[in-house]
């Protein structure tokens, strides 16, 4: 019999199927692990017939799931099978895999635990807010694109740092809203829909005029913390152009 289809749709849902089969000592070959985003693959391979959960625990290194606690956003579908199968050698093969950093697994893992801790960043970088009345009432729209699934990462950094408007974060998969109280979260929305610009835009690109240093000049420098693909999100994105061509 071929191997048994395991879905996982957050870190929560993936550590309660894990543990599961740890106890059960189901190898990594023996499971196909599914997210919520690719429903239709694998139509013919059956789930995992129900079983008696066994008795035991597992322990797994803090340090372990942590890291799979962040690189369970990122956007790769491999990532269930990759936490899975690192879950699985710490157990059964070397408690201690974490430390070698050129196996192939932890290689991965750091790289992808880089690349959504990166991605939580840059979205606090690059939003930026338009203002619209709606209804009468003042508020804040933001789209973005994250990377990966970090949007919710960053609910408390916009709550405590915006916490006196209300706003929302459109991106294609979910928005965020805040109601001056709490944070919900909506349906995804496309870039098509994202308010108009505002007269804020005007302030952003004089503002970022006035602190540019063409002295600083390196492209490639500026292109690796301001990469071009994120410059639509950007109104000051517009003058670098004309900066960058008067500072030579």
């Amino acid at each position: 019999m071929g191997p048994f289809i395991q879905r996982a749709n957050n870190f929560d849902s993936w550590r309660e199927a894990a543990r599961l089969q740890l106890l059960r000592k189901t190898p990594p070959s023996a499971l196909i692990w599914q997210s919520g985003e690719d429903e239709q693959q694998f139509l013919f391979h059956a789930e995992p017939p129900p079983e008696t959960t066994p008795n035991g625990t597992v322990k797994l290194p803090r340090a372990f799931v942590d890291c799979a606690r962040t690189v369970a956003r990122h956007r790769d579908p491999n990532r269930w099978s990759l936490l899975y199968r690192i879950a699985w050698r710490i157990q059964n093969e070397n408690p201690n895999l974490l430390q070698i950093e050129v196996d192939d697994d932890i290689h991965l893992f750091a790289s992808m635990r880089k690349a959504v801790e990166t991605d939580i960043y840059k979205m606090r970088a690059f939003v930026r807010f338009r203002r619209v009345v709606l209804d009468g009432s003042e508020q804040f729209v933001a789209w973005y694109c994250p990377d990966h699934h970090t949007l919710d990462a960053n609910e408390r950094f916009f709550a405590d740092r915006f916490g006196g408007m209300r706003w929302a974060i459109l991106t294609p998969e979910v928005s965020m809203i805040w109601d001056l109280t709490e944070v919900h979260y909506g349906p995804g929305v496309p870039r098509s829909e994202e308010p108009a610009e505002d007269e804020f835009e005007d302030l952003w690109r004089a503002y970022y005029c006035s602190i540019y240093n063409p002295a600083r000049r390196n492209l490639n420098a500026m292109r690796a913390q301001l990469p071009v693909r994120r410059w639509e999100n950007l109104p000051e994105s517009r003058t670098i152009p004309e900066l960058v061509r008067v500072s030579r």
